[in-house]
């Protein structure tokens, strides 16, 4: 079920890309270039946001390779996250089509920040709820919760840059993901990757 909407979210996310100020048939290149380039920011919107939630689907089928059992609230709280995948296309449609409105870019870096932090409520829960297969030591396990919502803080932490611009914004996180990714890794206690 959650690979379907994962799969209907990330497809979605396509439909935005579609050239619609040039008449059908056009053999101008030069109209057709600078329709391409007006649609820069749909292309930008649409690889950060199938990245996101390819990381976030990624993660998803981790956090479930550890499940034991789930129970109601388990499952109350898988949907609440799966209702934000869905929703991340109209933020992504939103940021695509008014590039230079910081309203979109907030909305955005919130809807991404909102994911975040439901995948690390699950880990969390799945934990004091005793539903993981073999459970982390306190060390490891606050590795990992700080890992699952560090995406969602660095979303949050750079929002105010969609007040300069939108595209500041995304170009932050392109910049500290894998930058901050990479030096949290370093100090990742013994074993803390192994399930990445």
């Amino acid at each position: 079920f959650s690979d379907a909407v994962f799969a209907i979210a990330m497809t979605l996310l396509v439909l935005d890309l579609k050239v619609t100020d040039l008449p059908i048939g056009t053999t101008d290149m030069g109209e057709l270039w600078d329709a391409l380039v007006d649609m820069v920011p749909l292309f930008v919107s649409f690889v950060v946001a199938f990245y996101v939630l390819a990381v976030f689907w990624m993660a998803g089928h981790a956090l479930m390779g550890r499940i034991r059992t789930i129970d109601h609230q388990f499952m109350v709280l898988t949907l609440a996250y799966l209702g934000l995948v869905v929703f991340v296309p109209f933020p992504t449609s939103l940021i695509g089509e008014y590039e230079g409105n910081p309203l979109s870019g907030l909305l955005f870096a919130l809807a991404l920040f909102a994911l975040s932090a439901l995948m690390t409520a699950k880990l969390w829960y799945a934990d004091r709820a005793d539903l993981l297969i073999e459970r982390p030591s306190p060390e490891l396990l606050r590795f990992q919760l700080f890992a699952s919502i560090l995406p969602g803080l660095i979303f949050l932490a750079t929002a105010p840059l969609a007040f300069v611009h939108p595209t500041v914004m995304l170009i932050s996180w392109a910049v500290l993901m894998p930058v901050l990714g990479r030096l949290f890794d370093h100090r990742a206690p013994e074993g803390a990757l192994d399930d990445a």
